[in-house]
């Protein structure tokens, strides 16, 4: 933990979660520490910090508002739903801020503005005429916005430590590789994902593991549970939470780009995903946790590869198997298959249950 008073870290330490023992980093020595780092930047670092993309804060807000509304927003008919759905969706963005000071009255707007949206969701999906409005910019610069929002993503993970997710997915993966067998209460209080997500994990582990510098040379150590904490948190590089961060945020990405071509056109699908990329909760938060990504990205890949029964319900299938809540979306999945016919509600059922029943043989056998 840290304690911040204006941007300056005035105290540190560590807290043992087990044995509640609170260890503090000298103060002085952190000051000190800060201001030789602040005199030696060379020029090179000194002009990346000042251009580097803003991760939290008011800036990515307004940044975030600014092209979603100039993507999304129907300036021609300012008075339409269709304004009222955007900035809607735009009054989202700040809440991530105040959360930690006003978390009762952020909660209840969120679920707020979350119902009103899902409601208008559920009310145009019965308007079989309705139709999709194009962004209001053209392919080159919907593409060029999205490769620039995506550099940002990059930054987001490569330049910031995983949360509490990424880290224990690590664990649990190199628990899986090192003993063969799922981690569930052999790590600690953090073991509590999906199986499918440990075993993509493991072979990460094992090719990019995690590392620590320690010493004057700057040697590197390897991470484990067992030396986490005396190595301590803001020393370790959890290279293989990033890497995988970064790949379900592609996915995620290529799988809202596809969407958007079914329904409509390339250009819908680039607005889609660029819309989700550039949303400040994403950016600041979703990027941060494993946990989020990867269920989140099996999803949209599923829904994304709904023309094929088989994958889409292989998709879903692991979706849960990395976190259990795509489960509640397996009925919706079945009924929808079912409308298309037999043949394809078959193929789903099968695919579902396949996945299913292989990921609980596996819980239950370890």
């Amino acid at each position: 933990f840290e304690v911040v008073v204006d941007d300056r870290e005035v105290a540190a330490g560590r807290v043992n979660v087990e044995s509640g023992v609170v260890r503090m980093h000298d103060e002085l020595s952190t000051a000190s520490r800060e201001r030789e780092q602040e005199s030696a930047v060379s020029f090179a670092r000194a002009l990346w910090n000042a251009i580097r993309f803003p991760l939290e804060g008011s800036g990515l807000v307004w940044f975030a508002a600014v092209v979603t509304l100039m993507v999304v927003f129907p300036f021609r008919r300012p008075l339409s739903m269709q304004s009222l759905d955007v900035l809607v969706m735009v009054s989202l963005f700040p809440l991530s801020l105040v959360v930690w000071q006003h978390t009762l009255h952020t909660y209840v707007m969120l679920f707020i503005l979350s119902a009103y949206l899902l409601c208008r969701c559920l009310h145009r999906s019965f308007r079989r005429s309705a139709n999709i409005e194009p962004p209001n910019l053209h392919t080159a610069a919907l593409l060029g916005a999205l490769v620039i929002v995506f550099a940002a993503h990059v930054q987001a993970i490569f330049t910031r430590g995983p949360d509490d997710s990424g880290i224990w997915t690590v664990f649990g993966g190199q628990y899986v590789w090192e003993q063969g067998q799922l981690p569930y209460g052999q790590i600690g209080e953090g073991g509590t994902y999906g199986p499918v997500l440990y075993a993509i994990a493991a072979p990460l582990t094992h090719v990019a593991p995690p590392t620590a510098s320690v010493g004057e040379q700057g040697e590197h150590m390897l991470v484990t549970m067992h030396n986490f904490e005396e190595v301590g948190y803001r020393d370790c590089d959890f290279l293989p939470a990033k890497i995988l961060a970064l790949a379900f945020d592609i996915a995620l990405l290529l799988g809202l780009v596809i969407i958007g071509r079914q329904e409509s056109s390339w250009d819908v699908g680039l607005a889609m995903a660029l819309v989700y990329a550039v949303n400040g909760l994403t950016i600041q938060r979703d990027l941060l946790f494993v946990s989020h990504l990867a269920p989140t990205a099996c999803v949209i890949l599923a829904n994304a590869a709904r023309r094929m029964p088989a994958l889409s319900g292989i998709l879903l299938a692991l979706g849960a198997g990395v976190l259990f809540w795509p489960a509640f979306l397996i009925p919706t999945w079945l009924a929808y298959f079912a409308s298309r016919g037999r043949a394809a509600l078959v193929r789903t059922s099968i695919a579902i249950a396949v996945v299913g029943v292989t990921t609980i043989a596996a819980v239950h056998q370890y």
